[in-house]
């Protein structure tokens, strides 16, 4: 068995491990790098003591529609420690829009419009429609706005879908790519009633463009019977923990608070990695590497020209933690999204909607995201009575004497900034590296291939390249 480092201990570099060590012979030989001091990245979870524990907002897995990736997957818990989600429970979101918290579906729903509003943004949909209905049937574009335009016209694109995104993104909507409008959901909008939809959305051209308006009564025949799961211990802590420990147990190698200070090749093979632990630098010889990390860093270190890259800075995540004494009013929802444009709420998280163990002494755990302008400085304190308004005016509270803690948490990773000038520079740069042909390097995680964004995607690819790294072997 060979050397492999694995540089990232993200979910993507744990669980290439994970696939490695269930059919190599020599796991020892395997080592995981991360800069971090723990593993599991966006999947770990603030642990309060008494207070309970919050996850990094809403995140739980959904099935990839690949039998053994999902199996493998699931087997890193026993089975009766998984929840697991079907239908319309698969993923309940809503959103905040137009001053009315809708819990019937995640995309803007211009039912809610006054009725002169409403019939204007109609009108202008279908004359749209009835104009770019070709361009719409063959479109493609990495551009936000385009897509927009061309899908619904400028009157709902620019009154009704660019505040919301503006806001969360901080872009003008000519600068977002289209993953921008899966972050904040906004491809589909919701036009028709019920009745209505179901005959829509046998048209392939318009379900591509309209969201069923009553997410809970979407028939069988036009949802993936794809299913959710999440961790039935509440907290993604604690799956990541166990994942660590499989890995640790079978012999895996993992290094926190390490990172990569050079690379050494010869002609086009990596031969070593120097590494910086606590100060103190070494060297690890490689027979394989897989890189799970974004990809500039690993062009800093080979030099490769980037200096031409113009890189949007993302958005600072900030979340604000409570523990509320009553339940708040969002129905069954798991979270909702915000579009109001002078709200610096992204997403609201109920845990305990999907997972009851997230009560914590019959208080209910609530994450709001904030994704701030990274170089503009911010009161806490004016920052929580900010959003504390918020929580009120969305009414999934009475008042804020229900609130009996708070803890407001900044990120170190920064939220996905998705903008045209990001994914054209990081395509760019992606083919510079694979220029170089190195031999025994694997790239996977966000945007180690084209496209490669969502972690369902990232999963895949993660699964894919660790079977192409054990035919090697």
């Amino acid at each position: 068995m060979k050397n492999i480092v694995i540089v990232g201990g993200g979910l993507a570099g744990l669980f290439t491990a994970y696939a490695l060590i269930k059919n190599c012979t020599h796991p020892e030989n395997i080592i995981i790098i991360d800069r971090e001091n723990e593993v599991g990245g966006l999947l770990n979870s603030f642990d309060y003591g008494i207070n309970g524990k919050f996850d990094h907002g809403a995140h739980f897995f959904q099935e990839s529609g690949n039998v053994d990736l999902d199996r493998l997957f699931k087997s890193i818990l026993p089975s009766q420690e998984w929840i697991y989600f079907e239908n319309y429970k698969r993923d309940l979101a809503g959103t905040y829009f137009n001053g009315k918290l809708q819990t019937d579906t995640q995309y803007i729903n211009l039912k809610n419009l006054s009725e002169t509003d409403f019939q204007v943004a109609l009108t202008c949909f279908f004359d749209n429609f009835n104009k770019n209905a070709g361009k719409i049937a063959s479109l493609t574009t990495d551009s936000a706005y385009e897509y927009l335009n061309i899908c619904f016209g400028k009157h709902i694109t620019s009154k009704y879908i660019a505040p919301g995104l503006e806001k969360t993104f901080g872009r003008d909507l000519a600068d977002l790519s289209l993953q921008a409008l899966s972050l904040l959901p906004t491809n589909r909008i919701s036009l028709f009633d019920e009745e209505a939809a179901a005959d829509i959305l046998d048209t392939n051209l318009l379900k591509k463009l309209i969201a069923y308006p009553e997410q809970r009564n979407l028939p069988s025949n036009k949802s993936t019977n794809k299913k959710s799961f999440y961790p039935s211990k509440f907290g993604l802590d604690s799956f990541v923990k166990s994942l660590e420990n499989t890995l640790l147990k079978a012999g895996v190698k993992i290094l926190t608070n390490t990172k990569v200070c050079e690379i050494i090749t010869e002609k086009n093979i990596i031969t070593n990695l120097v590494v910086e632990q606590d100060q103190k630098q070494f060297k690890l010889q490689i027979d394989h590497i897989v890189w799970t990390v974004p990809m500039f860093s690993f062009a800093s270190l080979l030099k490769v020209a980037s200096h031409d890259l113009k890189i949007d800075r993302p958005q600072k995540t900030v979340l604000i933690n409570l523990l509320l004494d009553e339940k708040p009013a969002m129905k069954d929802l798991y979270y909702f999204y915000c579009h109001e444009p002078d709200f610096f709420t992204y997403r609201v998280t109920n845990f305990s909607n999907y997972c009851s163990n997230a009560l914590v002494q019959n208080k209910y755990p609530l994450t709001v995201e904030l994704l701030l302008n990274p170089i503009e400085k911010f009161d806490f304190d004016v920052l929580k009575e900010k959003v504390l308004q918020e929580i009120i005016s969305f009414g999934i509270l009475n008042n804020i004497k229900s609130i009996p803690f708070l803890k407001i948490e900044p990120l170190a990773s920064g939220f996905p900034m998705p903008t045209v000038k990001n994914v054209n520079s990081m395509n760019t740069l992606r083919s510079r590296v694979l220029e170089k042909g190195f031999k025994n390097i694997l790239f996977t995680g966000t945007m180690a291939e084209k496209d490669l964004f969502y972690q369902n995607d990232v999963l895949i690819d993660a699964f894919t390249k660790a079977n192409q790294l054990l035919e090697k072997l």
